[in-house]
């Protein structure tokens, strides 16, 4: 035999012996002692007990959990409403504040028109009495005027007084040599 062969025998053969060395407890059982009605019973009450004990508790539990919950919901209740009560208290501050605010800029606008018609009015007042001292020049020298234009009777057709005047020193010079003379140097003849 060859050390192949010997090596194939020896792998089948143990291969062999851990098949049969495995297979033995499989197919050994044991059997069981015989329970009687009683004990049957006895379990099943015990069963019966552990359930109803086992119900009692969840029922525990779950009563545990709804005082838990209501206390969780009377917390978020007092936060919410702690919450809307300082949103109230938020929102009635910003508006007495933007009522403050929008009072303000009504009497700083009221303020500024007032201050706009008493400037106007100022001005009214100003331009009427710096008017009044030229209004009286202009009244006094319309009344000069008027009283030097019947002095000099302008509208007369035969002439103004100066004309006639002039008119009657050239003929006095006529006659007269020293007021020929005067006339001559203001070249009036």
């Amino acid at each position: 035999m060859t050390v192949k062969n010997k090596y194939k025998i020896f792998i089948l053969s143990t291969v062999c012996l851990l098949y049969f060395l495995g297979s033995v407890p499989a197919m050994a059982y044991d059997t069981a002692p015989r329970i009687s009605d009683r004990e049957i019973i006895e379990s099943l009450t015990e069963l019966k007990q552990g359930h109803k004990h086992l119900h009692q508790r969840i029922d525990d539990m779950n009563q545990s959990l709804n005082q838990r919950f209501d206390s969780i919901d009377k917390r978020f209740d007092e936060m919410a409403q702690s919450t809307n009560k300082k949103f109230d208290e938020m929102t009635q501050n910003f508006n007495q504040r933007f009522e403050a605010m929008h009072s303000m800029i009504l009497n700083l606008f009221t303020s500024v028109m007032a201050l706009v018609i008493a400037m106007i009015g100022y001005m009214i007042w100003d331009r009427k009495t710096a008017q009044q001292p030229f209004k009286q020049q202009i009244d006094r020298l319309e009344n000069q005027f008027s009283t030097v234009e019947t002095q000099l009777d302008m509208n007369n057709p035969s002439g103004t007084v100066i004309a006639r005047l002039l008119a009657s020193l050239r003929k006095l010079a006529e006659t007269d040599g020293k007021v020929a003379e005067v006339l001559r140097s203001f070249s009036l003849l």
